[in-house]
């Protein structure tokens, strides 16, 4: 299933914000970058051309929006979150543990 309307941020001006403004959270394969004090909580994801092809890319952006879907309660309110993908051909498993483990230490 897909990440909800309202969990999603697109837009230029979001991701410009993130450039400029965000707290940056680095793991080894996966990468957080938040936003602080938004009307909502919204999450975009940045999976580049490296890690594999389209479908490789469209899977890992699956699996990381259904994550969310069920465990969004990890992530605080009122935040911004831009999960950036790292590496060459990253597991999925590793990506959830570490997205587990980034997401548990913002709490």
């Amino acid at each position: 299933m897909a990440l909800p309307l309202e969990l999603r941020i697109n837009g230029r001006r979001s991701f410009d914000e993130f450039r400029k403004k965000g707290l940056f959270i680095s793991g080894c394969d996966i990468a957080l970058k938040i936003v602080g004090e938004k009307e909502r909580r919204g999450f975009a994801f940045a999976i580049p051309k490296k890690v594999g092809n389209a479908v490789k890319r469209n899977r890992l952006r699956r699996v990381m929006s259904e994550f969310i879907r069920l465990e969004s309660g990890l992530f605080p309110d009122n935040k911004h979150y831009l999960l950036i993908v790292r590496g060459r051909e990253p597991r999925e498993k590793a990506i959830l543990a570490e997205l587990r483990e980034l997401a548990g230490g913002l709490r």
